[in-house]
């Protein structure tokens, strides 16, 4: 980036902060919603500034940045006393971090499959083709391969069921 459009720290914070303000609680009973802000610097200095619910009720500020520029989720390490968040660029870069290989099994989509049930915990296989706009035998084959790779696991429910659901496996 270059160092005339470059902010200080504490500007994209507080950029942050007031993104955070926007952010929409749920219908939950329980307890309130966290509120997240989230602020996205690109390299020519542009921002990009995101709330918590903006696209999707739940869905936090990172999540709608991610959606919005087709971003792979961070990988998060912790080598005391730091903790480490790499935001890989590319497919390609998301396999090179993978240090047991099965990512270099997987295609651009998968992977991006793959990156869309670690996001939301859970999907139904319709969940997975809605999302990615695939026909039916492609969404199951996908997350098949998934499963066979033991990247995702089900929830135990009979297939059948409307309640059956694929799992990402955090193995």
């Amino acid at each position: 980036m270059e160092e005339s459009k470059r902010k200080h720290p504490r500007e994209y914070m507080l950029m942050a902060i007031e993104a955070m303000k926007q952010s929409k609680q749920e219908a939950r009973d329980d307890h309130p919603c966290p509120m997240v802000g989230a602020v996205l610097v690109f390299p020519d200095g542009e921002v990009e500034v995101a709330h918590r619910g903006e696209l999707r009720e739940g869905d936090h500020a990172e999540y709608t940045l991610r959606d919005k520029y087709k971003l792979p989720l961070p990988i998060i390490t912790y080598d005391e006393p730091d903790l480490i968040v790499t935001f890989p660029r590319t497919a390609e870069e998301v396999r090179k971090l993978d240090s047991t290989e099965v990512l270099s099994q997987l295609n651009d989509e998968e992977l991006a499959g793959l990156d869309f049930v670690k996001a939301r915990g859970e999907v139904s296989r319709k969940e997975y083709e809605e999302h990615f706009g695939f026909e039916r035998k492609k969404a199951s084959n996908q997350l098949k391969k998934l499963r066979d790779l033991n990247l995702i696991v089900d929830n135990g429910e009979n297939p059948k069921s409307n309640n059956y659901k694929y799992v990402y496996s955090n193995k």
